[in-house]
Parts: C-alpha cells; structure tokens; sequence
C-alpha cells in the first residue's frame, strides 16, 4: 500500500511524533502525587511516575485527552483515560489526588494522527452549533499542529 505523500508530520523539538501501538499501564504512589506541582503537564503526579517506572522516557507530559512520552528518537502519543483525566483537574484545582492504576490507551481509529474528519454535515435546519463548556484552573491542552514546540 503506497503512502500519502501530502501526509503531515508532526515533531515536537525536531522528534517525530507516532502514536502509541500497546497500552501502557501506570502506577501512581504517593510520593509521586507529594512532589507534583498543579497545573504543570511535565511535573503532576502522572508524569513523574511515568518517568520513574520506564527509563526509557526522558520526559513525559500529561494533558486532558492526550499524554506525551518522550523517548531518544521519538515522541510517543496516547490516549489519556477519563478517570486520570478526572484526578488531574481535581489536582490542578485543589491539590488533590488519589493514588491509584491507571492505563494510558494506543490511539485508535478517528484519534490517531493523520486522521482527519470529512466535512460538516448540515440539518435540514442548518449547521447546529453547540456552545463549548471551557474548564477553568486547569493545565493547558495538548500542543497541536506539525512543528510546535512543547518540550523544554
């Protein structure tokens, strides 16, 4: 099967960026969720126990719906699970987080990069539009687009 050459690629500090093929299971102790900082993608409980249980991560950020690994030759992407979405805005907004297991998903089909919707599909009455609910006190979202630099 040939490949589509218009096919972007995405880079995060010059690494190319591939999604996940396995899931990856993390375990958050205490001492992980005692040295995190609020709101900080690269240095919440999540993060810091991603580093500590694979040595092969250099860095990790976790965001709302998408969780950056970086390794040497590349930036890993998955999926970030409702529930350790939960306990990160509980630990942005009051500082609180439960330890706990949680399992980072492989993006799969309309998630996973290169992926890309058809066009909007009008009613009978028109486009409906529905109003976006932003959470506030919270970390920012994933960078998104080819190029961006969000690794420090």
């Amino acid at each position: 099967m040939a490949k589509n050459p218009k096919r972007r690629h995405f880079t995060i500090d010059g690494l190319p960026v591939i999604d996940a093929r396995l899931p990856l299971e993390v375990h958050i102790t205490g001492r992980d969720i005692k040295h995190a900082k609020r709101r900080s993608s690269d240095c919440c409980a999540a993060a810091r126990a991603l580093c500590r249980e694979n040595p092969e991560i250099v860095e990790a950020h976790v965001y709302m719906t998408v969780t950056l690994l970086k390794k040497r030759e590349h930036v890993e992407r998955y999926t970030t699970p409702p529930a350790l979405r939960l306990e990160t805005m509980a630990h942005d907004r009051a500082g609180i987080f439960l330890p706990g297991d949680f399992t980072l998903g492989a993006p799969t089909g309309g998630r996973r990069l290169g992926h890309h919707a058809g066009g909007k599909k009008k009613t009978k009455t028109g486009n409906s539009t529905r109003k976006v609910h932003k959470v506030m006190g919270v970390r920012p979202m994933a960078p998104r687009g080819p190029g961006q630099t969000e690794f420090t």
